[in-house]
């Protein structure tokens, strides 16, 4: 539970380091950096062999990857969307929660 926790909470409490790189570096550069943060951080958490490596690597390393990822997604999206931004930033987010329900096996069934 901490390590879901964890790596909901992270993307939120990185998200103003990742819109100063965002304003610095650009947009590309900061999701191509989160991506490789992930990616680092989701090799490292195949070899964990406990919890504590797993919520530091899972956790804390790719929450912060996916800061850079989802700053850059809603800032794009503002950028280009001055007026009327709820759909399309709506789209743009909504693969966030599209995995929960893959895992879960879709919609719940009426029994």
């Amino acid at each position: 539970m901490l390590l879901a926790a964890t790596f909901v909470a992270m993307p939120l409490l990185a998200a103003p380091a990742a819109g100063k790189f965002s304003d610095k570096f650009g947009c590309k550069k900061s999701v191509i950096f989160g991506e490789l943060v992930c990616t680092l951080f989701g090799i490292l958490a195949h070899f964990s062999s406990n919890v504590g490596i797993l919520i530091c690597t899972l956790g804390f390393g790719c929450g912060s990857g996916m800061s850079f990822v989802y700053n850059s997604a809603i800032l794009l999206i503002n950028h280009h969307f001055d007026e009327n931004s709820g759909l399309p930033t709506a789209i743009a987010v909504s693969g966030t929660g599209s995995q929960k329900w893959k895992k879960r096996g879709g919609l719940p069934r009426e029994t």
